[in-house]
């Protein structure tokens, strides 16, 4: 697992990290939610074992959050560009070996036609609950990889019910 950058950050918390939107984002605010984030995607494990994990934000607070947690989480960060077409994506998405992918619910729509073509590898995260959300729609506290067998276990909490 890549504590490093988490642990240079923690010793700024203080400071400014990001301007986004006429928002403002400490490093407080960040190493928090990368922390929350990486805890969603481990579930029950203690590192992702350099699964590669695909992900589509929008800059800002939320992509260095979402990038800081597969680091954080020991999984292998593959950014996909905001503006591919979804061709383009899905050969990202197959010549990285994407383990699972991440995205925020606006991507959503693009996405799922591409989860669908191999196995359910998408992850949506709803920032509005800090919960990941599947294809399905149904709203985790957290997803365990496993990556022996390229599985997933969810763990549902039913105040998402």
């Amino acid at each position: 697992m890549c504590y490093e950058i988490y642990d240079r950050a923690v010793a700024f918390k203080s400071d400014l990290a990001i301007i986004s939107k006429n928002e403002t984002w400490r490093y407080d605010f960040i190493c928090r939610r990368a922390k929350h984030f990486a805890t969603l995607l481990l579930g029950q494990k203690d590192d992702l074992s350099e699964a590669r994990v695909a992900f589509m934000v929008n800059p800002g607070v939320d992509y260095v959050a979402v990038q800081w947690a597969i680091w954080i989480a020991g999984g292998i960060a593959v950014p996909l560009c905001l503006t591919y077409p979804p061709p383009s994506l899905q050969y990202v998405i197959d010549d990285t070996e994407a383990d699972f992918l991440i995205a925020s619910d606006e991507y959503q729509e693009i996405l799922e036609p591409l989860c669908h073509q191999k196995k359910e590898i998408c992850f949506f995260f709803n920032f509005r609950y800090d919960a990941i959300q599947d294809v399905s729609g149904k709203i985790f506290t957290y997803i365990e990889f496993i990556p022996e067998s390229h599985d997933f276990i969810y763990q549902r909490d039913n105040q998402f019910a």
